[in-house]
């Protein structure tokens, strides 16, 4: 098997990706909708995968899975109404933690993302591929 997993002894695993307009975009439109599609599996009740948005430098957003041991599907609408969207970047992070660390040698590694098979893939296989689809629209002039 082959797997993003945080690193033995640490107490998260982050992975993180930013999206940000050029500025000459900023100007004429923004965020509306972000749709993330991430395979992440868990191997025991103390395992977790949590995923956050973050919105400049606001406190992140607490995204909810639909199902911790598949390919599970966020979803966020950003509120038309918010100024904060406006000019701004967004963070999506993946954290990866256990409440066992203590009592478990291999805690590290049953929290894991993009978990395949090394020996069992095709060109056909997208079940272990990161997909974000992040929905832009213009702005309404006030």
């Amino acid at each position: 098997m082959t797997y993003l997993s945080r690193k033995y002894l640490n107490s998260d695993g982050i992975i993180a990706w930013s999206f940000q307009f050029k500025p000459q975009l900023a100007q004429s439109y923004r965020f509306h909708q972000i749709q993330i599609q991430c395979p992440s599996t868990t191997f025991d009740q103390h395992a977790k995968v949590r995923c956050q948005l973050q919105i400049v430098n606001q406190q992140p957003i607490d995204l909810q899975q639909n199902n911790l041991h598949s390919n599970s599907m966020f979803e966020y609408t950003f509120n038309g109404n918010d100024e904060s969207i406006e000019d701004c970047r967004l963070i999506f992070k993946i954290i990866l933690s256990s409440t066992n660390d203590n009592n478990d040698e291999n805690a590290w590694q049953k929290a894991q993302l993009f978990r395949q098979s090394i020996e069992q893939t095709s060109e056909e296989d997208h079940s272990h591929f990161l997909t974000i689809n992040l929905v832009i629209i213009p702005k309404v002039n006030k």
